[in-house]
């Protein structure tokens, strides 16, 4: 069985375009006459409060433009997202990606209250606490926006998701599920329980390097559309160079046969994966599982582990002292202590024997004061 992903090129955030492309990745991948009638509810990706001058969240007017044709379906609309350490309604405002929701027509919804839900499917979950909304709809959407991710390489369509879980639960997820293999498993079971209906990906502006939050803006000119978010997530990771068996989401996704039994059951509609493909995007390096000898020598998997995988570092002289890296921390590894400048008179200090190397406090750090190194 065929299972389709549309690509379509479109150059730049206009609204008139925006709304004409995402129209024809829609068509392209089967329409919307299935959802008329229903309550749906779009997931963008807001990692945390900013302006739409970063490539950081889901355009605006990429959200506006999706609200408007799910409309013209006759779908009910909502949207929403809960940010790392950010309030919802903040993040929202500052984004203008609830503006753009409600201008559209749509309802914006705060994921302030999580709902512990059962996922019967699940492998390393069996109840999530997922956002209060999603008892109320018949289906999701998620909206993601094509970044590289510091612990997981790429984050898409699945990933996103993850937005679905209030607040800083998703921290205390980190901490429970520390290494990347255990981490990826959990989100293919909250996407098992989530059941997504579609994903539609902002690639307009992508974010190469050292993503989610801290990464470069790379202008890959695309909107991706599918009914299958496995699928779609694959064909992006081979268009910015990746090798998908070895993302750990997509590989534990695909060794359940949930949404693929094969890759080789993807075709694309519009351009093709060759016609598009970027060359030289930033990339994460991919490093090789030490799951195994955790598992048979654990004083040696922390030894490779302090030396090879990254640590997030903090630039003193960027860091603005806000403290959200250490509201984010779960496994207490991150405070402030006394320093001798003079402007704050305090500083961040990393415990690497408490961090658990879920990059957390990069993701949500608004100064871009902390490489992975």
């Amino acid at each position: 069985m065929n299972v389709k992903v549309s690509i379509v090129r479109c150059a730049e955030y206009n609204d008139k375009l925006l709304y004409d492309k995402v129209g024809e990745a829609v068509s392209l991948a089967g329409g919307l006459s299935e959802f008329k009638g229903k309550k749906v509810l779009l997931n963008p990706n807001i990692l945390f409060a900013v302006g739409p001058d970063r490539p950081v969240t889901t355009h605006p007017a990429f959200v506006g433009a999706v609200c408007r044709h799910f409309i013209e379906a006759g779908a009910e609309v909502y949207a929403g997202d809960s940010p790392g350490v950010h309030p919802p309604h903040m993040a929202g405002r500052v984004s203008g990606i609830a503006k753009a929701v409600t201008d559209a027509g749509a309802h914006w919804v705060d994921f302030h209250h999580g709902i512990d839900t059962p996922n019967p499917g699940g492998r390393m979950v069996k109840r999530f606490p997922i956002a209060e909304i999603f008892s109320k709809v018949d289906t999701v959407v998620s909206l993601p926006k094509l970044k590289t991710h510091g612990m997981m390489y790429y984050t898409g369509a699945m990933k996103n998701l993850y937005g679905m879980i209030p607040g800083l639960t998703k921290a205390q997820l980190h901490v429970r599920f520390p290494e990347r293999a255990n981490f990826a498993a959990m989100i293919v079971d909250l996407n098992i329980l989530l059941k997504p209906a579609m994903a539609i990906m902002d690639g307009v502006i992508a974010m190469e390097g050292p993503g989610p939050g801290s990464g470069y803006p790379r202008n890959t000119g695309l909107i991706l559309a599918s009914k299958n978010i496995l699928a779609l997530d694959m064909t992006v990771c081979r268009i910015i160079g990746y090798d998908p068996h070895k993302i750990p989401i997509m590989s534990d996704a695909l060794s359940r046969e949930f949404w693929l039994k094969s890759e080789s059951e993807i075709v694309t509609a519009g351009e093709t994966v060759a016609d598009v493909r970027v060359k030289d995007f930033k990339l994460v390096k991919v490093l090789h599982d030490a799951g195994f000898i955790n598992k048979l020598f654990p004083g040696l998997f922390k030894l490779i582990r302090s030396i090879t995988v990254p640590k997030p570092r903090f630039l003193h002289n960027k860091c603005i002292r806000c403290g959200e890296c250490i509201k984010i921390c779960k496994s207490d590894a991150l405070c402030f202590v006394d320093d001798n400048s003079p402007k704050y008179g305090k500083k961040i200090s990393a415990d690497y024997k408490k961090c658990i190397r879920c990059y957390c406090c990069h993701e949500v750090c608004p100064a871009d004061a902390i490489r992975l190194r």
